[in-house]
């Protein structure tokens, strides 16, 4: 991956990050928590011991301003293990296609700007164009780019502070971004490019009438349009018939005797446009909404004098081209299907276990709505409901974060407006638990390991079901909490011993009440949500648990109100000797 090992280049270079944007059409979160967050926060995780939860931690106490924006109907996986932020943007009648990273350090500032979306395939399988500039001292650029994201903030739904217009003047290099909200007829793209009798084009996608694009006033001045495709299904390109009436236009391929492919069968996704004196690399696709439409595009548009570096010497003209008959919808073109027509934040804030849900872009009242959040098995429920929920009942659904943060919204009629991913606040490492134990027996599975019984064994799916109100509603698929007295007194054991042990380090420690599977948060947790009177296996657990950290004056971990239960005499004297 060329553009990775750039990446981490650059990062090397940044001193002190203090800001880092991400655009991207297509987002894979997974793909952005193994790859791109670990070497901005290189300062806070250990070298080759790696893992979510030290990233997770690093986040928690970040200084910099981090956030990734995508077109919201092009999140392609939910797995997403950390508490980074990420937010959707809709376009109506368009999508939102950058590929644009913004990094100031106290060193240095880059910016890059290209084809590739923030993929896998992007990154590493497919073949991509990026410019990458430091524009450290290149303040009209930089203002250009700063632009470019308050339109982007507004989109999200977020307010830039001191948002002003910067000014910027037409130099060598410049950053060109169009988000048409009203009809124009002019492309600040080509405009920026001066095209006058020669244009090369790489790119991917088409109109599908390409005789009625090239019919623009900016095309009406060249001699020749050269067409380099990305070519498929047995050298086709992805258009339904060929210009048939623009004789200028003529179509080239790679001549793999002058050009070496790492993958012969990976797609051209770059879009490079070349004039007589000047290229550009962005997103741009050869479209009508690219150029002309609503779609929010960028790219880098520089000047260039060696005419030698553009010569269509690597490329061999295609004289029989064949189309692929196919409507074109892969990138440009979201099937109406896929299309959201409304827009919606939902906040999860760790200071007070609470939803707030926010419209960004919708026709329908907040009041009118109902969310599916995370382990709610489909129950449909809205954010003044949740806030009516007890209190353990908040925290679990607050645990589930830590495995699934995808919500949905719905109507009146029961119909998905919007899928999205839930941005979790004010969490620490207190308050936030990770992937982790989630009953008793999962517990008592981690004590039996008298070395370390803080590391929890394989753990088994929950359900919850909310339409159960008789019974307590976390319970486990055919599985029952084990009442084994010596498995749970062993255990407290083996915890106080544990301790003991790491008490005067304080890295095992943190690691040993919040960070752990089976840490003494998590317990605390479970046994809040399983909490019941006259339960005397319950109530000798907590009171073991409130031994351990008042007794050990654990700091950060608070006592359990006891369960209230009727004892004899007998039973009474028994427990107080058990628990000395």
């Amino acid at each position: 991956m060329k553009i990775y090992s750039e990446y981490k280049s650059v990062i090397k270079k940044l001193g002190k990050i203090e800001k880092a944007y991400f655009t991207t059409f297509n987002l894979d979160i997974g793909f952005v928590e193994k790859y791109l967050l670990p070497p901005l926060f290189k300062d806070d995780i250990p070298d080759n011991k790696f893992s979510l939860e030290d990233l997770n931690l690093s986040i928690m106490k970040n200084k910099f301003d981090i956030k990734i924006f995508h077109d919201a109907n092009m999140l392609t996986t939910f797995e997403k293990k950390t508490l980074i932020q990420t937010y959707p943007i809709l376009i109506r009648a368009g999508v939102f296609h950058p590929k644009v990273i913004y990094i100031k350090g106290s060193d240095a500032t880059y910016l890059f700007v290209g084809s590739g979306n923030l993929t896998i395939s992007g990154w590493g399988r497919n073949i991509e164009a990026f410019e990458i500039i430091d524009i450290s001292y290149i303040q009209s650029l930089e203002n250009q780019v700063l632009n470019f994201f308050d339109d982007v903030y507004e989109l999200a739904g977020l307010n830039r502070q001191n948002k002003t217009y910067r000014k910027s003047e037409n130099s060598s290099q410049n950053f060109i971004y169009s988000f048409h909200k009203s009809k124009n007829t002019n492309s600040p793209f080509l405009e920026a490019l001066n095209i006058k009798k020669k244009l090369q084009i790489f790119s991917p996608y088409f109109s599908d009438d390409l005789d009625k694009l090239f019919e623009n006033n900016e095309f009406k001045s060249l001699d020749e349009i050269n067409v380099i495709p990305d070519l498929i299904e047995n050298q086709k390109i992805r258009l339904k018939v060929l210009p048939s009436i623009d004789k200028r236009v003529s179509f080239y391929r790679f001549n793999k005797k002058n050009i070496s492919y790492e993958n012969e069968d990976s797609t051209n996704h770059s879009k490079i446009w070349i004039s007589d004196n000047k290229f550009a690399i962005g997103s741009y696709n050869c479209t009508q909404a690219a150029l002309y439409g609503n779609n929010f595009e960028a790219s880098i548009v520089k000047s260039y004098s060696n005419k030698e570096d553009f010569l269509l010497e690597n490329f061999k003209n295609i004289d029989n081209l064949e189309t692929s008959g196919d409507k074109n919808n892969i990138e440009e073109e979201i099937v109406e299907e896929m299309r959201y027509s409304s827009l919606f934040k939902l906040v999860a804030n760790y200071t007070n276990f609470s939803f707030e849900l926010n419209s960004i872009i919708s026709k329908i009242h907040i009041s009118k709505i109902s969310i599916n959040l995370p382990s709610f098995n489909d129950k449909l429920i809205t954010c003044s409901d949740f806030k009516k929920l007890e209190y353990s009942k908040r925290v679990q659904v607050f645990r589930a974060l830590t495995k699934n943060k995808v919500y949905k919204i719905y109507n009146e009629n029961n119909e998905c407006l919007f899928r999205g991913i839930i941005i979790e606040v004010n969490a620490s490492f207190k308050t936030r638990l990770i992937d982790s134990a989630e009953t008793l027996e999962d517990v008592f599975l981690s004590f039996s390991d008298v070395n370390d019984p803080t590391e929890g064994k394989q753990l088994k799916p929950i359900i919850i079901n909310l339409d159960r109100e008789d019974e307590d509603i976390y319970k486990r698929k055919n599985q029952e909490t084990t009442v084994n007295y010596y498995n749970m007194f062993s255990g407290f054991q083996n915890l106080t011993n544990k301790y003991e042990d790491i008490k005067e380090n304080e890295e095992k420690l943190k690691r040993f009440c919040f960070l752990s599977s089976a840490s003494l948060i998590v317990i605390k947790s479970i046994l809040e949500s399983n909490f019941k009177d006259e339960d005397l296996f319950i109530y000798l657990t907590v009171l073991e648990f409130n031994k351990l950290v008042s007794k050990r004056n654990v700091t950060g971990i608070s006592k359990i109100i006891e369960p209230k239960i009727t004892l004899l005499k007998a039973d009474k004297k028994f427990i107080k000797e058990m628990i000395k």
